[in-house]
């Protein structure tokens, strides 16, 4: 409801606004003093403003925090991406519910594997997981033992020319030829089942980060 210049009573202006308004001794009217609704915005609509602004923070800091435990975000990454991913959330209220949208670093609408064509939280994880690697527990540093013939299915498990080097030159040229170019794929049940972060961060991309974090350990 507008706040009027002028009223006949008080009784169509909220309570919390009716000190406000001064009653005119000729008219009989009450009229709006512009002077004191500058100071009732400071002390009374700021703070609340406020609030409200650092109550949007926090959830958007306790969805994100969730999100990035379950992708396994490192100790040290967990605070630095926190800040970083804050503004690609929006969360606004849907017929009572509240409801986030993930947003492109232009503040457009991300495109995913939600409804309707949108990203959800998981796109957000698998992007950031993608750009920030060192930033989660096992993904980007090595987590095969490039020396042990028995750890290494294929050509595409070596992290640097240099393991793969070093890998010829203990085992041999023929044993390094003979190993396929990629890992075959099997039947994964739980988390211990991939060889490699390759294989991981592949099925992350196919079945979503909330299947993965449904394997057992």
């Amino acid at each position: 409801m507008p706040l009027n210049i002028t009223e006949a009573s008080l009784e169509a202006v909220r309570a919390e606004f009716r000190e406000l308004y001064i009653k005119d001794a000729k008219s009989g009217r009450y009229h709006l003093e512009l002077s004191d609704l500058k100071t009732y915005v400071e002390t009374h609509v700021s703070p609340v403003e406020n609030e409200l602004k650092l109550t949007l923070e926090n959830e958007r800091r306790l969805i994100l925090s969730a999100a990035l435990r379950n992708a396994n975000v490192s100790p040290e990454g967990d605070e630095l991406l926190i800040g970083r991913l804050q503004r690609r959330l929006a969360i606004d209220t849907v017929d009572g519910k509240r409801v986030v949208s993930i947003l492109a670093e232009d503040g457009t609408p991300l495109v995913g594997k939600g409804p309707r064509g949108l990203a959800t939280i998981d796109d957000l994880m698998r992007e950031t997981t993608v750009k920030f690697p060192s930033m989660f527990n096992g993904r980007g540093m090595p987590q095969v033992n490039n020396e042990d013939a028995s750890e290494v299915a294929s050509k595409s498990d070596f992290n640097s020319e240099k393991a793969r080097a070093a890998w010829v030159k203990k085992h041999g040229l023929a044993a390094y030829l003979a190993l396929p170019t990629a890992a075959v794929p099997k039947s994964i049940s739980r988390k211990s089942d991939f060889k490699t972060e390759k294989d991981r961060a592949a099925f992350v991309d196919a079945n979503g980060l909330s299947a993965y974090s449904a394997l057992p350990d």
